[in-house]
């Protein structure tokens, strides 16, 4: 079923405004160009985005946004910051490499936005629209509207589709007009696997499917969970909020496997260092729950001095970052050892990391 939709700014009343760099205690916005070396730091109520050289470990300075941002996505390729507040109509970009930057105000209220994978096209979306933007250019593309309680947006591997989450599950074309196709099947959110072959997606009674990208063919099912695929794509973590549990999928037959307990109130899981190691946070217990993926085992808890935030892995997956709640604070993470390597003190309480190049797949 098609929904109408509007390429370009053909319909859309789009407000836009350039600025010259903000404030910042940077010596120059080009000191960001290799975007993919710092992690930023967003502040509970704050413009500011404290920024850490990821190489050394050490805060280089700070980034002040015109919005207090709710969700922030970094392209390593164009160099570009895209923030939302979740409050008003705007899109602020930011470029990193060259200073400045330019808003860009939607006909809605963006609550979600999602980068895709090649860092050119940003797709923002609220609980009826998708609007995809051009980063590169800083423009809009195409626009889309009709849908119904929009949850969750997704890039597909190779960046010509767009899955739109709601009461239906919409295959958008993402390299024109945003033309869609969809199915019935009501989704909460979902993720996809690291090839590309399978989307993971979580229906109204939390059970999982696994589809095929392309038709939307049924593959499997799966218990209920969050699934959050490794990055190799060998394992499937499915972590069960209510039933206090992380299950591991096999990545290739969707088998499940070890099931491992775990806290009340864990929400997420990351991965690291070649799949080897699991890292399911418990900020009640203030610790890192670990799994050695490889033998399947549960290892010794890491202690943290405050409850986890979240975090960040690095591209080589060697490192975890978390913020802490309430500390002016950031662990770092030693995934190879599963240990905490040092806890960094920042300018304020931060309360989340971001990286633009990071291990697994992020939406």
């Amino acid at each position: 079923m098609r929904r109408a939709f509007w390429p370009g700014l053909a319909v859309i009343a789009i407000g836009l405004s350039l600025w010259a760099a903000r404030a910042h205690s940077l010596p120059n916005l080009g000191a960001l160009a290799e975007v993919q070396t710092y992690l930023f730091l967003s502040q509970e109520g704050s413009r500011q985005l404290a920024v850490l050289d990821t190489s050394s470990d050490k805060l280089v300075g700070n980034l002040e946004l015109g919005l207090v941002p709710s969700r922030i996505e970094i392209s390593k390729s164009t160099r570009k910051l895209a923030a939302i507040d979740g409050t008003s109509s705007r899109v602020e970009i930011l470029d990193l490499g060259q200073g400045g930057g330019r808003d860009l105000t939607l006909p809605f209220i963006p609550k979600l936005q999602t980068l895709s994978p090649d860092g050119k096209r940003l797709a923002v979306g609220s609980n009826d629209a998708v609007t995809l933007l051009d980063l590169e250019h800083s423009a809009i593309i195409a626009h889309a509207s009709g849908f119904a309680r929009l949850r969750d947006l997704m890039f597909s591997s190779d960046g010509n589709s767009l899955y739109a989450a709601g009461n239906q599950l919409s295959v958008l074309d993402a390299s024109h007009k945003l033309e869609r196709r969809s199915s019935p099947l009501p989704v909460q959110g979902f993720t996809r696997s690291p090839d590309g072959r399978a989307l993971f997606v979580k229906g109204e009674d939390g059970a999982v499917s696994v589809l095929d990208s392309k038709s939307l063919e049924f593959l499997a099912e799966l218990p209920a969970g969050q699934a959050q695929p490794s990055a190799t794509g060998a394992y499937l973590l499915l972590l069960n909020g209510e039933g206090h549990s992380l299950t591991l999928v096999h990545g290739d037959s969707w088998e499940t496997g070890q099931k491992f307990e775990t806290a009340a109130d864990a929400t997420t899981a990351y991965s690291g260092w070649f799949d080897s190691v699991a890292v399911v946070p418990s900020k009640s217990g203030k610790s890192l729950e670990v799994i050695d993926l490889w033998r399947q085992s549960r290892l010794k808890d890491i202690s943290l001095p405050a409850s986890p935030l979240p975090g960040a892995v690095s591209a080589d997956g060697s490192k975890l970052y978390l913020p802490l709640e309430d500390k002016a604070k950031l662990a770092v993470i030693d995934l190879r050892n599963r240990r905490l390597a040092q806890i960094i003190s920042l300018p304020q309480p931060a309360r989340a990391a971001t990286l633009a190049d990071s291990y697994g797949i992020c939406h």
